[in-house]
């Protein structure tokens, strides 16, 4: 009896620290993610001169934080996520 009220436990209610780490991993991913997807609209809008947002001199710094948001800070914090 005992094993089967074990095995109808999630694994937020057996592990609820991990639980706690994965979730702020996963929100923070997706925080990024958003930025990051922020970040390629207005360099898209500059690019293609529909709106110019930002001043051209900030190109480069807005295409530097599309990449870490993207690439770095979205895949490391989504892969910790994802494998805890």
């Amino acid at each position: 009896m005992s094993d089967a009220i074990e095995a109808e436990r999630s694994f937020v209610d057996k592990f609820p620290d991990e639980a706690r780490v994965v979730r702020a991993a996963l929100l923070s991913s997706f925080f990024a993610l958003t930025l990051g997807a922020i970040f390629g609209i207005v360099q898209t809008l500059h690019r293609t001169d529909v709106a110019r947002i930002i001043p051209s001199t900030d190109y480069y710094t807005v295409l530097t934080a599309h990449g870490v948001f993207m690439v770095i800070s979205f895949t490391i914090f989504f892969l910790v996520g994802l494998f805890t």
